[in-house]
């Protein structure tokens, strides 16, 4: 399928029809719901499209009627505008004219009622009027859209990008779509690899049969008069793993209705149950507002809580029983997250990146210690955070967060924290970054049901071959990887990329409690534990801080297995050290740095 016009689309059928669609005939057409732009995008004001951000392919139509700069409709009604179709608009929702946003609460044929001008700050400047817009001017559902400000002339626009929140419920999957709906797909389904996740009806006494029923976002009453259903609107959804409550954080405060959707609003249905939603004296459902920020970040199943991040706290939600079901512990504030995946917990120890450090949670907040804090956040684009990606490694100990740098539209760099390292000897914890394009990933998972850890990445500039998107070209492609496996990259075509690594040390003084004295390096001794293949080592001195390091003379010097001494001709006050692999089915592991060196003089 293609969009060659905002109000126009293009089906190609992969099979011939045996009977001809005409003007008396009818056709099914199952449209994918849009999930967002690839890439998170930040501005002020109107600086980044309209105003909350534009969402690719969304509805649009035409006025039908002038609107003045003032408080009323078109066609001389105070309370409706008039399009020329309303098809396909939801029940309730807000519209986007120009740079004006407009909200309406119902639908009459071509009429929407109820309406609002100048909604979300877009007044015309020092009034309460909406803006002057000329008949058959363009109206978009911005219903959806995602980030709203408070007001054009002092909010900030952050545009998220497309993100979902993946749990299970048993066999049915459970994937809500950031700021927006929430799908069931059935994995115990006999036909389960060709049905998508979707919407149908639910039963009318709110239950779930059939081996395929994916009716979360639908919205309805049961025999009891309960509302059931999902709400329609919510940034993340997970399950409590012992009680089984569907909770969705950042919801709607009406079920069904997008334009109550509150950033800090929680909602959690009854146990053991998907689709009940209002609280009761024989049930467990409820709801809880939370305080510190203007929206909740993320949120994880940790050991004995669930943990959840604002953009400014932490807070616990744990089962209490009846009758609040969940109680809720502010545990820290200014630890805020940075992005829905940045954070991972491991051993009952959560980490996570924020927007001015690294922290971590054991029962109290901690700040990180972070020796590579200021060569991170002095680079990280900051203002793409729902970009960021953690992840563990538990066979190496290894928390690993990917990031884009500023300028870049994706991930393109990563550090590392050694948790299995921290001890007295490295104050600040073991840390190390990298920039390799082969290592960057865009999700993570260690090694769980699976033996390994497997990962994607990103390629914006390739064009995936599953699933077929007839018409539609240069939309990128995920690739996954199976880690922990060989020493070099098998690529989806059957080609081999080497990957390659270094790690490189800071500058040291080569002598501590004399630091004016120059000292000559005469040789070393290539202590590695493994080595596969060969090794470069480059060894840089300088004889200032200020100064740049200069490769000593000889470097690199070429190891291999069968090395036992390398002399040098080196001098300088501060050296550091540089350790890389460059060829196919290399792999080596360090030991300890151990050198000659000599008083040389003080110039």
């Amino acid at each position: 399928m293609s969009v060659p016009t905002p109000k126009t689309f293009t089906i190609n059928s992969l099979n011939q029809a045996s009977t001809a669609v005409s003007t008396g005939g009818s056709m099914t057409v199952k449209i994918y719901e849009t999930v967002g732009p690839a890439a998170q995008t930040y501005g002020y004001g109107y600086g980044v499209g309209n105003y909350g951000g534009t969402i690719t392919g969304a509805l649009q139509n035409d006025l039908d009627g002038a609107l003045a700069a003032d408080t009323n409709g078109n066609n001389g009604s105070a309370t409706q505008i008039r399009l020329t179709s309303t098809t396909g608009f939801p029940t309730a929702g807000t519209i986007a004219v120009e740079d004006e946003l407009i909200t309406y609460t119902n639908i009459a044929g071509v009429e929407l009622t109820g309406i609002t001008r100048g909604a979300k700050g877009t007044a015309t400047t020092g009034t309460s009027n909406g803006q002057a817009h000329s008949d058959g001017e363009t109206v978009t559902n911005a219903t959806d859209y995602a980030g709203w400000g408070e007001a054009v002339e002092a909010s900030t626009v952050t545009l998220e990008p497309g993100l979902w929140s993946l749990s299970n419920f048993g066999e049915l999957l459970v994937a809500t779509i950031a700021n927006g709906k929430t799908f069931t797909w059935n994995a115990g389904a006999a036909n389960n690899t060709t049905v998508h996740a979707s919407t149908s009806t639910p039963n009318t006494d709110g239950t779930l049969t059939g081996v395929n029923s994916p009716y979360a976002t639908m919205i309805g009453t049961n025999s009891a008069g309960d509302a059931v259903g999902n709400p329609t609107a919510t940034r993340i959804t997970l399950i409590s793993p012992t009680t089984r409550h569907v909770i969705h954080l950042g919801t709607e405060t009406t079920i069904g209705t997008p334009t109550t959707q509150d950033d800090m609003f929680i909602r959690f249905s009854e146990d053991e149950s998907i689709n009940k939603y209002t609280p009761q004296a024989t049930n467990t459902a409820g709801s809880q507002r939370l305080q510190d920020g203007t929206k909740i970040m993320g949120a994880l199943v940790a050991k004995e809580n669930i943990l959840i991040w604002t953009d400014n706290a932490l807070y616990t939600m744990k089962f209490v029983g009846a009758p609040f079901t969940f109680g809720f512990e502010q545990v820290g504030t200014n630890c805020g997250l940075i992005g829905k995946n940045a954070a991972i917990e491991i051993d009952g120890v959560a980490y996570w990146m924020g927007n001015n450090g690294f922290f971590s949670f054991d029962g109290t907040v901690n700040t990180l210690p972070c020796s590579v804090e200021d060569y991170v956040y002095d680079d990280a684009d900051t203002t793409k955070g729902q970009q960021v990606n953690a992840g563990i490694n538990n066979l190496f100990t290894e928390v690993i967060w990917y990031y884009p740098a500023a300028g870049s539209d994706f991930n393109n760099r990563y550090v590392v924290h050694n948790y299995g390292e921290d001890n007295a000897n490295l104050p600040m914890g073991n840390w190390y970054t990298g920039t390799n394009s082969n290592s960057i990933r865009t999700t993570w998972i260690d090694s769980l049901v699976y033996p390994k850890p497997y990962a994607t990445a990103f390629n914006s500039s390739s064009t995936g071959t599953f699933p077929v998107i007839v018409g539609e070209v240069g939309l990128g492609q995920t690739v996954l990887f199976e880690h922990e496996i060989g020493n070099d990259q098998v690529n989806p075509n059957g080609s081999t990329t080497n990957l390659t690594s270094y790690i490189e040390s800071f500058s040291f003084s080569l002598q501590p409690d004399q630091s004016e004295v120059f000292l000559a390096m005469r040789r070393f001794l290539p202590n590695f534990k493994v080595l596969t293949g060969s090794n470069n080592v480059t060894i840089s001195v300088s004889d200032y801080p200020a100064d740049q390091e200069t490769a000593t003379s000889l470097s690199p010097f070429t190891i291999t297995s069968s090395t036992k001494k390398i002399d040098t001709r080196a001098r300088g006050r501060y050296a550091n050290i540089k350790i890389e692999n460059t060829g196919a089915g290399e792999n080596w592991r360090f030991g300890t740095f151990q050198v000659d060196l000599q008083p040389d003089g003080r110039r």
